[in-house]
């Protein structure tokens, strides 16, 4: 149904999440970093907490700025007689959020996220960003015949973040392909840019990076498409940077 790569256990390679159909479980894939991949759908959390949802949207996404990449799903059946063939299953149904603890494994917390995650809904794409520019990741939901959904997040949680805008000169404009590394006191992340996202949607192509305790970022390197690598060092968290092919990092102007 839908697809996602993010590098959830920081190691420098991206790995795949793929949604699937009720009764199968949603698998996750870590990259092996030899052209192959290990299935640790069940191991990690991942896979017996999906097998009652019919899932399409999904993503990572470091909803706590934790350091650790989180995992969103839209779910949501296609027939909506389908209790009619399986009084067990639902046409609308609850979305899921799975917190990353940091260890390679997830813990599914979507009854503990609010509200707007207690709703069931005939949910299909899903798409992120920080649309109120407070530092941490919100996320839109499209729904089947029905209108949709925006989660603000209002962690109150004080960890530290930072957010790169890409700006391509010989590279495309949207700095499409850049792939972007950070090394702070907690270890290393990517993030890379991208012109589509999961199921039918486009989550904002800003790249947001959570940095836990970390006030300071020691490195960011920036790897265009045009082969250009920026490194920057002592960067300072917090704040919204706008990365523009060979001429550096600047402070991205956020309207208020």
């Amino acid at each position: 149904m839908g697809t996602s790569f993010g590098d959830y256990n920081n190691d420098g390679k991206l790995d795949l999440v793929v949604t699937n159909f009720e009764n199968d479980p949603n698998c996750l894939y870590r990259n092996n970093g030899d052209g192959t991949f290990s299935d640790e759908t069940y191991s990690s959390g991942v896979g017996k907490n999906s097998l009652p949802y019919l899932a399409w949207g999904v993503g990572f996404l470091d909803l706590d700025n934790s350091g650790h990449q989180d995992m969103f799903v839209a779910n949501g059946h296609i027939d909506d007689n389908v209790k009619v063939y399986t009084p067990s299953a639902a046409y609308a149904q609850q979305n899921q959020i799975f917190l990353n603890l940091g260890d390679s494994s997830f813990r599914e917390i979507s009854n503990q996220c609010g509200p707007g995650l207690q709703l069931k809904k005939v949910s299909r794409g899903a798409a992120f960003a920080d649309y109120d520019n407070d530092g941490d990741i919100d996320i839109a939901i499209s729904n089947s015949n029905q209108t949709p959904d925006l989660l603000q997040n209002d962690s109150d949680n004080q960890n530290h973040w930072l957010i790169i805008e890409t700006v391509g000169t010989t590279s495309n404009r949207d700095g499409i392909g850049t792939r972007v590394t950070i090394v702070t006191e907690g270890g290393q992340q990517i993030r890379e840019v991208k012109s589509g996202s999961s199921y039918l949607c486009q989550n904002d192509m800003r790249l947001h990076f959570g940095l836990g305790n970390a006030e300071m970022i020691d490195e960011v390197m920036v790897r265009w498409p045009s082969g250009l690598v920026e490194q920057f060092k002592n960067v300072k968290g917090d704040q919204f940077l706008r990365a523009t092919e060979g001429e550096g990092l600047t402070v991205a102007h956020i309207p208020k």
